[in-house]
């Protein structure tokens, strides 16, 4: 797998390797001066980003599990308070049609 640090690199060398071979002496140096300030990135915190989708992910995961364990939870509570087994419109005399 690539970082985009590689791809950076690569795209820096064929635009230098494309100015070479339009421009020459002062032209060229001027051009690929512009190109090293456009290619400057500001550095990022990888480890806090990191960290920060680690902690969203562990939430999402303990906010399905809470989920899971609630619709369970319910389906045991309905369970309990009619079993499926008994059908107590027929022993009290009443037909549903």
């Amino acid at each position: 797998m690539h970082s985009s640090f590689d791809t950076k690199e690569k795209m820096d060398q064929s635009a230098r390797h494309a100015l070479s071979a339009i421009f020459t002496g002062d032209e060229l140096t001027t051009h690929l001066v512009i190109l090293r300030r456009y290619n400057r990135v500001k550095p990022i915190n990888e480890v806090k980003m990191k960290r920060s989708i680690a902690e969203n992910l562990l939430s999402i995961t303990t906010l399905n599990i809470k989920l899971k364990t609630f619709k369970i939870e319910k389906f045991l509570l309905m369970s309990m308070i009619i079993p499926p087994s008994i059908d107590n419109t027929k022993e009290e005399g009443i037909y549903l049609s």
